[in-house]
């Protein structure tokens, strides 16, 4: 038997466990499937290019119902939406 150093005997300790939690989860049934992403939701949508909409400028007004809605596009080049 050769002599282990710290390291190695903590490393065998470390595969060990990862392996008895490797067996033991595979015996549980899969949980449910993770929602889709936001993006994978806009991708199966008709997607409109914000830039295209808002025709080079940096605010719009929207109606929804008779109700105006306010769309701009900040500094950082993100999107805000207010009534």
């Amino acid at each position: 038997m050769t002599a282990r150093g710290p390291a190695s005997y903590l490393s065998g300790i470390v595969t060990h466990a990862l392996r008895s939690f490797m067996e033991k989860s595979s015996k549980f049934p899969p949980g449910p499937e993770a929602p889709a992403p936001a993006f994978a939701t806009a991708v199966a949508l008709d997607a409109i290019d914000a830039r295209s909409l808002m025709k080079g400028r940096k605010e719009a007004l929207l109606l929804l119902d008779g109700e105006p809605y306010r769309l701009r596009i900040t500094g950082n080049n993100k999107l805000i939406l207010t009534k």
